[in-house]
């Protein structure tokens, strides 16, 4: 009996799929990196707080009922300034940069970190096929909030 040769061995000669998984995320609380975030967990810090100015006066919500006013007034929001990119980097010509949404301005950051956490060479990953997963929390429905509201 002798031993197999790994080119002799079932599969071998097949190319088979590999995945390269990287992440990256921006939370608030200042969480710009997986470090930061589980410095932020470890820390327990709490991050909601007051709706910065430049989102809306609390006047304007003088019209609403006071519990809506009220759930209003706090949120959790990212630090950094969310207009502030490189289109030019992302391909993105100077015509389209002010009508991107912000939070595709993001993904799309993040996302570069991502394949940069990978620590592979851009060009081996872009040679390739390349599967951008991305996971958002879907905004609170109606059931959710009510559910909420019972719990509260």
């Amino acid at each position: 009996m002798h031993a197999q040769s790994p080119a002799e061995e079932p599969g071998a000669a097949q190319d088979e799929p590999v995945a390269i998984v990287g992440a990256a995320c921006r939370f608030p609380g200042e969480v710009r990196s997986l470090t930061s975030l589980w410095r932020l967990l470890m820390a327990r810090r709490e991050t909601v707080r007051e709706v910065p100015a430049e989102r809306w006066e609390q006047a304007e919500l003088a019209g609403l009922p006071a519990q809506v006013a009220a759930r209003l007034r706090y949120g959790c929001f990212l630090d950094d300034d969310v207009y502030a990119y490189e289109p030019e980097f992302f391909g993105i010509n100077a015509q389209e940069a002010p009508w991107v949404d912000p939070e595709h301005r993001l993904l799309s950051e993040v996302a570069w970190e991502a394949v940069e956490h990978t620590r592979d060479p851009m060009q081996v990953i872009i040679r390739d096929a390349m599967h951008q997963c991305a996971g958002k929390r879907p905004p609170a429905s109606k059931d959710t909030q009510v559910a909420e509201q019972r719990r509260g």
